[in-house]
């Protein structure tokens, strides 16, 4: 069975019409199930494409939209430096377990997280956190609320379901802080 979309077209700059795959799934005895064309609400194409430029834009509620779920990100939760739990937001820094996977443009994001199987409410930094470190290190952290559980190692499931902020640098720690307690406040 080969599965295709409605508009695939083989080779390089898809040079090869849809016929050539159908007579040479024919010749290897394949079945070509042709996906159909899915549109948005107001009739626009939706693809691959699209879904991933959505959320390099940080717009996670279109791509959820046009997905039909909530995009996730899966991975362990590894140490960090622990500055969030010294002002009192402790994260879960997310080693993915797919480095590749698209992620959503920088920023601060409301979420839901899954730790043991149970579902919790939380707020995600994607970034190089520029308060306070020295914006070369790439991260996603996530501070689940009202939660304090050693998770380190566990496996993490975050569902990322809208963009709050744009990351930003705060001259101090303690305006930071004042910040992450009005996020959560907001995402709550």
């Amino acid at each position: 069975m080969l599965v295709a979309g409605y508009n695939h077209r083989l080779g390089c700059n898809g040079v090869n019409d849809p016929q050539l795959m159908e007579r040479e799934a024919e010749k290897a005895g394949l079945q070509i199930i042709r996906v159909p064309e899915f549109l948005s609400e107001s009739g626009e194409h939706i693809s691959s494409t699209k879904i991933r430029a959505a959320l390099s834009a940080g717009s996670v509620e279109t791509a959820n939209r046009w997905l039909g779920y909530p995009y996730c990100l899966h991975g362990v939760v590894v140490s960090g430096n622990r500055i969030g739990r010294t002002l009192g937001y402790p994260t879960a820094n997310m080693q993915l377990y797919e480095p590749l996977k698209q992620l959503p443009a920088n920023g601060v994001y409301k979420v839901e997280a899954e730790v043991n199987g149970i579902w919790y409410k939380g707020m995600m930094n994607i970034g190089f956190r520029p308060t306070v470190a020295n914006h070369l290190e790439h991260t996603i952290e996530t501070h689940i609320f009202d939660f304090d559980d050693n998770i380190y190692g566990l496996q993490i499931r975050v569902r990322i379901l809208k963009f709050h902020r744009q990351e930003i640098a705060f001259p101090s720690l303690d305006s930071l802080k004042e910040q992450l307690h009005k996020d959560k406040q907001a995402l709550l």
